[in-house]
C-alpha cells in the first residue's frame, strides 16, 4: 500500500483554495521547505513581490489600491475566494461551514503588511482552527481538508474540493499528516498585474467590523448571548465580561470554544447580531472532554442549562456511566482576567461510594503551563481528578503568541521509508557518517540507511533501538538494544551490515517496559557512553512512597556506562530515573537528560562527570560498597538475584547528589524531554554550541544557554520552535547544520512517525535572548539584536523565583514562590544587553518574564521568557 509520502508531490501541486484571512501574527504552520519558493524559482508577480519588503508593498497597496475593483477580483471564481470564505454577513447561514474563515473583519485582524505576506508566503500564517490535513485510507482512498473536529472513533473534516463535510472512522485510517497551506503559492500569478494585487489588499484592510453595527460591550454586568449554530441543536453560549473579555462555550459538545478581548459581536439595525468570535484564541478543550479511568469507561452527556450566578454564568450537565448508569452532576465556571490567563472551576457531584479516576482532557501543547488542583497532570493530554474530589480546578497560562518560530528559521519534512505494518518507521536517533550518509536507529528495532535520497534496510531484528553511533571507520554502526549496546558491521560495505557483534552487555535487564537504554555517544578518543533506566516496578525500591517508585532490580540500572577503546566496560556514574537523552558537546563533556517521577522534581538537563551521583537514590546499591552487583554481569549471572537489600542513607545521599545543570521545568517547557544536541558554531545562526531538545508531550524544541559559575554548570532554558508537527523525541545536527528531529508518534502524546528538519537561512538575524548570565548583581540578558529603548517597560519585567522539593513523591510543586522586585533594568547603549539588579540565591531556579520587549523597527521579542538555574553565585 502507497504511504502518505509519495503523496505529498500531488499534495504540493493542488491548487485547492484561500483560507489565510484571520490567521493571527505569529501563527506558524511547519511548511515543506520548497513550498513557499515554488512560486519565486517559476518567477511571475509574486516573485517580483517578494523581493520586495512586505511593509513597502502594503504602502503602496493603500495609497494606489481601489478596494471596489478589489471586491471585484476576490468575487472571481477562478480564484477561488469566494469558495472558501465568507464574502458578505448573509453568506454561510445556510448551515454549511466554509472551508475558510469569515473575511468580513480581517482589517481589523491583521495589519496591509500581514495581508499581503499572507497571499505571497500562504503556509507562514494559517488561520487557528483551519489547519489542513492529508488522510490515507486502509483501502488507498485519500481525503484532503480542514479539520472540524476530531472524535475518539471518528476524523471530521471539510473536504477541499467540495466544501462538504466527511467523517472518517478512525479505524480506517492508515495515516494522517498536516500539510501545507490550502492555499497554492502564487495566487498573485492569477492576476493581471501589480495593479489587481493592489486592489486585492485594499478591498481586505477595507473590511472592519464598523460595517456590522453597532458594538455589543458589557459595561457594569455580564452579557449572555445564544448564537444559532448551523448543524448544531443547541446555540453557542456567548459570554461579555465587564472587562473587555469575552469567551464562547459549546453545550453540544460540553466545553470551552473560544476567548476573546473586544466587543462581544455586533448588532446591526434589524436586530441581527453578528458574534466576535473569528477573533478568539480555542481553548485547545476536546470534543465532550470527560472520561472515566482515561477513557476505559465513557460517558453519555446530558445538558442542564446555564444560570448567571454573582455575575460568572455557571454552565451544569450531567455523566452517566454508560456501563453501570451512575450519575455525576458538574458545575462549570470561567474566570479569565485577561488573553493570557483563564481558570477553569469545576463543582461536582459524585454518586455515592464513587472512587473512579475522572480525567478531563485538553491539549496542553498549545499553553504555556497548565496548572490544576488534581493529582500530577500527565503530560500534555489530560488532568488526573483525585478519587472524589468536588472541587476541580484548572489554570492555563497562554504564551502571547500560540506557536513560535525563530525568523530565518523553517522546518521541513523528509519522508521516510514506506514501511509494512507493524514494523513501523519511528526515528529513535540520527547519526551521520563524513560522507553524509544518515542512519536512523527505530523503536521497531531496526535500523534504516538515508544516502541519495534512497532509504534501505541497514539491519533489523533489533529490541527496541534507542540510539545509534556511526563508529570512527564511517561505515559500521553502534545500536543500544535494550539488554546491550550492538555494533553493527558492514563487512563487505554494500550498505547492509552482516555481523551483529555484542559490544557491552553486563548490565541486567529483566523485560521490564521501563528499563531503556539510551546512546551510544562517542568522544574523540573513541570511547563510547550510554545510559540506562530504572525498572517500573517489581524490585527494590529506595523507599515507599504515596504515588510509587521506580525500582532496581540490581544491576546497573539508572546508570551511566563507558566502554573504552579495548572494549571493557565500567560503570561511570549514576542516580538516574529516565534519562531518555544522552549528549555531548565539541568539549566531549557529557550530558544526560531525566524524566520527571520519583526522585526527579521535574525534568532536567545534567552535567554528568566519572563517579557523579545525580539524585535517584535506587541506583546507589550497584555502588561497590554495598557488594550486590556481580564484578562481571552478563547472560550467565543475570538471574541472581538478592531478596532483601539494606537500607540506604537518606541523609548521605542527600549530600552526595549532584544538583541539575538546568532545570527543564515541567509544564512550562517540557514533560518528557529526549537527548540533548549541541549546536555547530557555524550553520544554526546566533546559537552556536548551545544545547537544543526535544520534548514529546509540547511537540516542542527548547533551547539552553549553558554557563560555569565556580567551575559548576547552570544556565538557562528558553522557549524555541513549539509547536512541531508530531511528538518530537531525537534531534541530531547534520554536517550542514540543520537540526534534524525525529517522532515517534506513539507515548503522551499523538502524531504520526515522522522525520522534521530545521534550517536556518543563514541571514536573517532572529530577534530573541542569545543568553543569560549570572552577575554579581543579578543578572544580564544579551539580545541577538537591538532592543528599542522607548519600548522597555520596567513594570512589565517579571522576576519570580522558587525551587523543588527532593523526595521521594512523583516530582514537585513549586516552593516558596516569590515575586522578586528588579531594580531599575538598565539596557547597555547598542541596546544588546538587560541588565537586571536582583537579588540571587544559591540552589533555585528564576523565571525571567520580560514582557513585550521590541527591537527598533518594531519586531516583538514572541519567545520572552526563560528559566535560569542557580547552582553557584558569583563572589
Amino acid at each position: 500500500m502507497m504511504g502518505l509520502g509519495f503523496l505529498r508531490l500531488k499534495v504540493g501541486l493542488l491548487c485547492l483554495c484561500c483560507w489565510w484571512l484571520s490567521a493571527s501574527p505569529g501563527e506558524w504552520n511547519a511548511p515543506v521547505a520548497a513550498a513557499e519558493g515554488a512560486a519565486a524559482s517559476a518567477g511571475g508577480l509574486t516573485a517580483e513581490l517578494q523581493q520586495q519588503e512586505m511593509s513597502a508593498v502594503a504602502s503602496i497597496c493603500l495609497e494606489r489600491g481601489d478596494a471596489k475593483r478589489g471586491e471585484e477580483i476576490f468575487q472571481r471564481s477562478k480564484l477561488g475566494c469566494v469558495k472558501c470564505h465568507v464574502a458578505t454577513l448573509e453568506a454561510g447561514k445556510d448551515g454549511q461551514r466554509t472551508i475558510g474563515p469569515d473575511h468580513s473583519t480581517v482589517g481589523d485582524r491583521l495589519k496591509p503588511y500581514e495581508l499581503v505576506e499572507s497571499i505571497l508566503y500562504p503556509s507562514r500564517v494559517i488561520a487557528k482552527g483551519y489547519e489542513a490535513v492529508v488522510i490515507l485510507t486502509q483501502a488507498g482512498k485519500v481525503a484532503r481538508g480542514v479539520v472540524v473536529s476530531e472524535h475518539p472513533d471518528a476524523v471530521v473534516l471539510i473536504d477541499s474540493d467540495t466544501g462538504n463535510r466527511l467523517t472518517i472512522a478512525r479505524a480506517d485510517i492508515e495515516e494522517m499528516e498536516p500539510t501545507v497551506s490550502a492555499m497554492p503559492a502564487g495566487l498573485a500569478d492569477q492576476l493581471s498585474g501589480p495593479q489587481e494585487f493592489y486592489d486585492l489588499i485594499a478591498y481586505l484592510s477595507s473590511r472592519r467590523a464598523s460595517d456590522l453595527g453597532a458594538p455589543v460591550m458589557a459595561t457594569d454586568h455580564v452579557i449572555v448571548q445564544e448564537v444559532p449554530q448551523p448543524s448544531a441543536a443547541l446555540p453557542l453560549v456567548a459570554v461579555a465580561q465587564p472587562n473587555g473579555i469575552c469567551f464562547s462555550y459549546d453545550p453540544n459538545q460540553f466545553r470551552l470554544e473560544a476567548v476573546w478581548e473586544g466587543p462581544l459581536g455586533w448588532l446591526d439595525a434589524a436586530g441581527q447580531f453578528t458574534l466576535n468570535q473569528a477573533a478568539g484564541i480555542p481553548f485547545h478543550i476536546r470534543n465532550q472532554p470527560w472520561k472515566i479511568d482515561v477513557g476505559r469507561i465513557r460517558f453519555d452527556f446530558e445538558w442542564l442549562g446555564y444560570e448567571v450566578v454573582n455575575q460568572q454564568v455557571q454552565f451544569r450537565y450531567r455523566l452517566t456511566d454508560k456501563e453501570r448508569g451512575r450519575h455525576w452532576t458538574v458545575t462549570e465556571s470561567v474566570d479569565a482576567p485577561s488573553l493570557l490567563q483563564q481558570t477553569l472551576e469545576f463543582q461536582i457531584s459524585h454518586p455515592a461510594e464513587s472512587r473512579e479516576v475522572l480525567t478531563y482532557w485538553l491539549e496542553q501543547t498549545h499553553y504555556r503551563s497548565v496548572k490544576t488542583n488534581g493529582q500530577q497532570a500527565q503530560r500534555n493530554q489530560l488532568e488526573f481528578l483525585k478519587p472524589g474530589q468536588a472541587a476541580f480546578t484548572l489554570r492555563l497560562a497562554r504564551r502571547p503568541t500560540g506557536r513560535t518560530i525563530p525568523a530565518g528559521y523553517s522546518v521541513a519534512r523528509v519522508a521516510g521509508p514506506v514501511v509494512e505494518k507493524p514494523y513501523l518507521f519511528e526515528p529513535t536517533a540520527f547519526s551521520f557518517a563524513p560522507d553524509g550518509t544518515l542512519f536512523v536507529s527505530t523503536r521497531t528495532g531496526g535500523i534504516w540507511r538515508w544516502q541519495g535520497d534512497e532509504w534501505n534496510l541497514f539491519a533489523d531484528g533489533l529490541h527496541e533501538t534507542l540510539g545509534v553511533r556511526v563508529a570512527q571507520n564511517g561505515r559500521d554502526v553502534y545500536t543500544m538494544q535494550k539488554p546491550e549496546c550492538t555494533l553493527l558491521e558492514d563487512a563487505d560495505s554494500d550498505g547492509v551490515a552482516e555481523v551483529y557483534r555484542s559490544v557491552a552487555d553486563s548490565f541486567r535487564f529483566t523485560g521490564s517496559y521501563h528499563e531503556f537504554a539510551y546512546g551510544p555517544v562517542m568522544n574523540a578518543a573513541g570511547e563510547l557512553f550510554f545510559s540506562t533506566g530504572l525498572a517500573a516496578s517489581g524490585h527494590h525500591e529506595a523507599k515507599e512512597s504515596k504515588t510509587g517508585q521506580m525500582s532496581s532490580p540490581l544491576g546497573y540500572r539508572g546508570w551511566v556506562m563507558k566502554v573504552d577503546a579495548t572494549g571493557q566496560l565500567t560503570p561511570f556514574a549514576c542516580g538516574l530515573r529516565s534519562p531518555a537523552g544522552i549528549g555531548m558537546n565539541a568539549a566531549d563533556e557529557l550530558f544526560v537528560t531525566d524524566n520527571q517521577g520519583d526522585w526527579v522534581a521535574s525534568s532536567y538537563l545534567g552535567h554528568v562527570e566519572e563517579g557523579d551521583f545525580l539524585g535517584h537514590p535506587a541506583a546507589l546499591w550497584d555502588r561497590p560498597e554495598y557488594g550486590l552487583t556481580p564484578a562481571e554481569l552478563d547472560h550467565r549471572t543475570v538471574g541472581v538475584t538478592v531478596a532483601k537489600v539494606p537500607p540506604l542513607d537518606e541523609e548521605q545521599y542527600r549530600a552526595q547528589r549532584k544538583p541539575p545543570a538546568v532545570w527543564l521545568v515541567h509544564g512550562d517547557l517540557t514533560n518528557s524531554p529526549g537527548n540533548p544536541s549541541f549546536a555547530p558554531e557555524v550553520g544554526f545562526g546566533p546559537f552556536g554550541g548551545q544545547a537544543f531538545i526535544a520534548d514529546i508531550s509540547h511537540r516542542a524544541i527548547v533551547r539552553v544557554a549553558l554557563e560555569k559559575v565556580n567551575g559548576v554548570y547552570q544556565g538557562a532554558v528558553f522557549p524555541f520552535i513549539r509547536p512541531l508537527a508530531s511528538a518530537s523525541y531525537s534531534t541530531c545536527f547534520d554536517p550542514d547544520g540543520r537540526l534534524w528531529v525525529g517522532s515517534v508518534g506513539r507515548g503522551w502524546t499523538t502524531g504520526n512517525p515522522m522525520i522534521e528538519v530545521i534550517s536556518y537561512d543563514g541571514q536573517t538575524n532572529p530577534f530573541e535572548m542569545h543568553r543569560i548570565r549570572l552577575t554579581r548583581t543579578g543578572f544580564a540578558v544579551d539580545f541577538t539584536a537591538p532592543v528599542d529603548q522607548a519600548a522597555l517597560d520596567e513594570a512589565a519585567i517579571s522576576i519570580k523565583r522558587f525551587h523543588y522539593l527532593y523526595w521521594a513523591e512523583y516530582g514537585s510543586d513549586r516552593q516558596d514562590v516569590r515575586q522578586l522586585l528588579v531594580n531599575k533594568p538598565q539596557l547597555t547603549s547598542d541596546g544588546l544587553t538587560l541588565h537586571l539588579p536582583v537579588a540571587v540565591d544559591q540552589g533555585h531556579v528564576y523565571e525571567i518574564d520580560l514582557g513585550l520587549l521590541q527591537t527598533i523597527d518594531g519586531t516583538p521579542l514572541q519567545n520572552n521568557f526563560a528559566f535560569y538555574t542557580v547552582n553557584e553565585v558569583r563572589q
